[in-house]
């Protein structure tokens, strides 16, 4: 199979939203990935793919984990370089002296100038334009030299100059249309500014002259993204003086700026990387090895098959848009709302330059690297190294694929407060229309600048009306402070813009081929491993009841599980099998099974020193780890791991007494405290030695808020004026001094920590790690934390029939296998393994619904007490009611490639007020299919408390009630993504007392499960949704005359809509 063939058993997906990322709701859910199916559309004048359009200075690339990590602080040494001392000392003929260039002693980039040096070279630059240049009329007759174009062999050895000259007349372009002749557009905003629209786009020729490079110019030699210093412009041939002036409507016309070609220039030294592994996603680029982007290639490239390349890549220095160096908060907001109709948001890919074939032998281990144990007897740690952080690539550049990242200086509206979060109201606007209103769908992470402090937001609702984007988002932070802020900003202008995905840090944590090549492989993570990837399967373990502690002498806290759960936790806390895995229903007790067994290791560990990890995927998993730990008897010294951004930024709600932001401050202090009692009862006028624990201690807490009037000893107040570094990282510290037995956290924390030391003197004590939603479990987080705790035993619990981790829709199958794969599945066919077969706390007839068509009838439901109020609301027993919508075929629309409704959302919103009427403490979810009908939901005010989401970000709540809107109006047989059983299994699991399903019966009955669905409930709960719902007058909103034109009629089949 290659590489882009399509997938047997990856699970179908909409690319709707990640199961991490937070959604819309009284509850504040994770953030994580949201993505649409990526298709490049073309927009006028505005480039098809770009990249971020933050306020940046100039951007300094350095080479990370095989990308790129974008350092926006100036270069620390540029007040070294020489500034201009005297006007009448410029030199206008560049090849008459030497000019001083720098490098990077370190990367050998090209390293930044001073803000003066830059400035004034521009200064001069756009002086001459108009003084010198301009007035230069090139000969009509004059011949022209030859070029080739862009096509043909491409001359490999050009040279080039290291970093910008260091006096004027410079100005630095970037190459970003290959043509005929080459379109430069500016490096620098404030080169253009509002008076020189003219200079926006320059055109280099074959009449221009490369200073370093002689003879004609060739087209074919420079590249995309090719960074060009011109020191002089000449007027192109057949130019007129009216054509110097180039309307605001046209500055994104290439076609409209006739007037500038380059003249003599210098081709800034480029960054190239060869023989990256690549492989084609088609017309959306390369993916490559080492990069958390998509990479640019020349068409022909986009058309060749699947299978892996070579790739030489061109990584560009600098991008357009960027700020002169220096340039801060405030003058970088005045640069955006005075250059926003010409700064759309051009950036530039990395590109392939060249392709050749891999060895034989690599491909063949790719191919290998799928089971490599059940295919080699030995495997070379070369082969996971290169599969693992090769897929792992694929993964984090599809999440950043095809983002809206210009910038939108807007004012805004108003400030609400809606389902617990500030939502603030504005529109965007483009100088050539409205923004594409598929990358500003629901759930899309946005940040908003306002006087310099930028605030994380995400899309509330979106709808694209008179050639604008009408937008709402929700704040992120639920931090007091945060809040307050935008609750002024109302009639503020702010300036929104999208940025590239963070995730880099995944590669950074990803193992080494050193750290693979020094894995022991007898270790027990070692044995759990070979086992997943094809070895032989792990037979269960004797039982060792002889621990110290003896199983006994905590019977209560073992009463506590079932008979199935017992069996799991006897064998993590007994077993000899380096790990364990539960396929476990939904509601089946997961969480507090993973809670009680991380106790019950703690308790009866031989060690008191022995550390039991419980991860989880989000932080909201986490903490329900935590809460319920909190409410077990006899339990263990335990802290929960969160980041302090997410800590600062969560809601108190969302909060735990034994966080480590608030527990390490009062622990440490109470250290240092009782060691400064000691140490002034004891001294006598002699030194006193402080222990590395209490040094370090001391360190972290004097950079926080430790005062003279905290110490009675002379040592301690002596310590508070010298100067050192602390001798163990804060997290060791912490640990050294609060011995918790148990660490509550998300994999990435831990994995994280651990890579950058925080966790380095006490990993070797981590007895066991276990995994709650282990079916969300990719492998590459596994590996990731599994080779830094080779000798821990691992549990792994999940439920295989939900949905597994995300990944985008269009990542190769190879890859995904390399990076996610199904690990629950795995581990329960090769590991020592159990089922949980009890539902507990959901209405028969759901766990009924769910058992029949998604479990093969093996569950047990163990009931909840009936809601009579619900009974009497819907007029019969049934806990699922479908209420049909035939009106879904003439009202659906579409919004890029997702499916909306407002009358489906309307009737959903009448229904929620309707039932907290009746129920009014029930809590409720709308869970919807597609985002853009998320995003339709969220507009209409008036209801509170309820949780708005995609089925997919669903997973890590409960509710007591549900509303399933299914949005499409033909077919469902015709869409993959609505038969997926796990996605279908999520939908009808969240509630626990009701499901209603608004639905268009005749088009869900083409599809055979969805059919078995509904003829599994009875008739009488089977009704017309208006009638049953009824509709207030005045709720739908009006529709222009627009709207029902742009309404489709469907009379057959129709591409797949997510």
């Amino acid at each position: 199979m290659s590489l882009t063939d399509p997938s047997p058993d990856k699970p179908p997906t909409d690319g709707s939203v990640s199961p991490l990322s937070s959604c819309s709701g009284s509850i504040d859910a994770t953030s994580g990935d949201t993505t649409e199916p990526r298709y490049k559309v073309n927009v006028p004048y505005k480039p098809d793919r770009i990249l971020p359009a933050v306020p940046r200075p100039v951007w300094r690339h350095r080479e990370e984990a095989g990308g790129m990590d974008r350092r926006y602080e100036p270069h620390p040494n540029y007040e070294l370089y020489p500034r201009r001392s005297d006007d009448n000392n410029r030199s206008v003929d560049p090849i008459s002296l030497e000019p001083s260039f720098f490098f990077d002693p370190i990367t050998n980039e090209p390293q930044e100038l001073s803000r003066d040096v830059v400035l004034w070279g521009m200064q001069d630059f756009r002086r001459l334009s108009l003084l010198e240049w301009k007035n230069v009329v090139p000969s009509f007759f004059a011949k022209t030299p030859p070029t080739t174009g862009v096509f043909g062999t491409r001359h490999e050895n050009m040279k080039t100059i290291p970093s910008h000259p260091s006096f004027g007349p410079f100005a630095i372009y970037i190459v970003w249309d290959l043509n005929d002749h080459l379109t430069l557009i500016p490096h620098h905003r404030e080169l253009v500014g509002s008076n020189r629209s003219d200079l926006f786009m320059i055109a280099l020729t074959s009449d221009s002259k490369d200073l370093l490079n002689p003879g004609p110019v060739q087209m074919k030699n420079y590249l995309k993204g090719d960074a060009i210093c011109v020191r002089t412009l000449n007027r192109r041939r057949h130019a007129w003086d009216r054509d110097l002036q180039v309307s605001a409507d046209d500055i994104l016309n290439p076609e409209s700026h006739k007037f500038w070609a380059v003249g003599e220039f210098y081709l800034i030294q480029r960054k190239l990387k060869e023989n990256c592994l690549v492989t084609s996603v088609g017309r959306e680029g390369f993916i490559a090895d080492g990069f958390n982007t998509l990479c640019d290639a020349p068409d022909d490239f986009s058309d060749l098959p699947g299978p892996v390349y070579h790739a030489k890549i061109f990584v560009p220095y600098l991008q357009p848009e960027s700020f002169l160096p220096g340039t801060d908060e405030k003058e970088q907001k005045d640069q955006i709302s005075e250059t926003k109709h010409y700064c759309p948001g051009y950036h530039v890919y990395p590109s392939i330059i060249a392709l050749s074939g891999i060895r034989a032998e690599l491909e063949q281990e790719l191919q290998y690297a799928k089971n490599p144990f059940q295919l080699m007897d030995r495997v070379p740690p070369r082969i996971l190294f290169t599969s693992g952080h090769f897929g792992l690539s694929g993964k984090l550049a599809m999440e950043n694929c095809d983002k809206d990242l210009g910038f939108y200086p807007t004012k805004i509206k108003n400030v609400t407060k809606k389902r617990g979060a500030k939502v603030v109201e504005f529109t965007l606007k483009n100088w050539y229309g409205a923004p594409r209103d598929s990358q500003w769908v629901k759930l899309t992470k946005f940040l908003m600048n306002f006087k310099g402090t930028v605030f994380e937001m995400e899309v509330e609702s979106c709808t694209n009306k008179n050639n604008k984007l009408y937008l709402t988002g929700r704040s992120v932070s639920k931090n007091r402070k945060d809040l307050d802020v935008i609750n002024e900003i109302r009639g503020k202008t702010v300036v929104i813009y999208q940025e590239i995905q963070n995730n880099l840090h995944h590669l950074k944590n990803f193992p080494t081929l050193e750290e693979f090549e020094e894995f022991q492989w007898d270790t027990k993570f070692g044995k759990c491993l070979k086992a997943l990837l094809g070895g032989e399967r792990i037979l269960g373990a004797s039982r060792n009841l002889d621990s110290e502690g003896g199983a006994s002498e905590f019977a209560e806290l073992r009463g506590m599980l079932t008979d199935e759960q017992g069996e799991y936790a006897d064998a993590m806390t007994h077993g000899d099998s380096p790990g364990v895995a539960v396929d476990s229903c939904f509601r089946g007790g997961k969480t507090f099974t993973v809670a009680v067994t991380a106790n019950l290791l703690a308790m009866e560990s031989r060690s008191q020193l022995s550390i039991h990890l419980a991860c989880s995927n989000t932080n909201i998993a986490v903490k329900a780890l935590t809460e319920t730990h909190l409410t077990l008897p006899h339990s263990a010294r335990a802290v929960r791991l969160i980041n302090f951004n997410r800590f600062r930024q969560a809601d108190k709600n969302n909060h735990t007494p034994i966080d480590y932001p608030l527990l390490w401050p009062n622990v440490l202090r109470r250290h240092v405290m009782a060691m400064d009692a000691k140490v002034y009862s004891e001294e006598e006028g002699e030194e006193y030695d402080i222990d590395n624990v209490t040094q370090s201690a001391f360190y972290y807490l004097k950079k926080k808020d430790l005062k003279r009037g905290d110490f009675k000893s002379s040592t301690f107040l002596d310590r508070l004026k010298q100067k050192g570094e602390p001798q163990m990282s804060q997290l060791d510290t912490f640990v050294a001094i609060y011995k918790p037995q148990i660490i509550f956290a998300t994999h990435s924390a831990v994995t994280a920590s651990l890579r950058n030391g925080k966790f380095e003197k006490f990993k070797a004590n981590i007895a066991t790690i276990q995994f709650d939603e282990a079916h969300r479990l990719p492998m590459f987080s596994l590996i990731s934390l599994g080779l830094r705790i080779p000798d821990a035993c691992f549990g792994f619990i999940g439920d295989s029939r939900s949905l597994p981790a995300f990944s985008e829709p269009l990542l190769p199958q190879d890859l995904w296998k390399y990076s996610i794969g199904r690990v629950l599945e795995d581990t329960w066919r090769k590991l020592p393994s159990f089922k949980f077969t009890k539902c507990f706390d959901t209405q028969m007839d759901l766990v009924k619904n769910c058992n029949e068509h998604f479990y093969g009838n093996t569950l047990c439901s163990m009931g909840r007490v009936d809601l009579k109020d619900l009974r009497d609301f819907v007029g019969n027993s049934s806990p699922i009611q479908i209420l049909n919508n035939p009106e879904l075929l003439e009202r659906e629309q579409q919004s890029g490639y997702s499916l909306y409704c407002t009358q489906e959302a309307h009737l959903a919103v009448q229904l929620v007020r309707k039932i907290q009427k009746q129920c009014p403490l029930s809590e409720i979810g709308i869970l919807t299919f597609y985002r853009a009908q998320c995003s339709q939901v969220s507009k209409i005010p008036g209801i509170e408390n309820v949780f708005i989401g995609t089925v997919d970000c669903s997973q890590d709540y409960n509710f007591d009630i549900t509303i399933i809107l299914t949005t499409r109006p033909d077919s469902f047989h015709e869409s993959k993504f609505l038969e997926d059983p796990k996605r279908l299994n999520v939908a009808f699991s969240r509630a626990k007392d009701a499901c209603f399903v608004i639905v268009n019966d005749e088009a869900a009955r083409r599809s055979e499960i969805w059919k078995m669905i509904l003829e599994g409930v009875p008739k009488e709960a089977r009704r017309d949704a208006r009638t049953f719902i009824g509709i207030e007058e005045g709720s739908e909103e009006e529709e222009d005359d627009g709207a029902r034109q742009r309404k489709r009629r469907y009379t057959g089949p129709r591409p797949e809509f997510r």
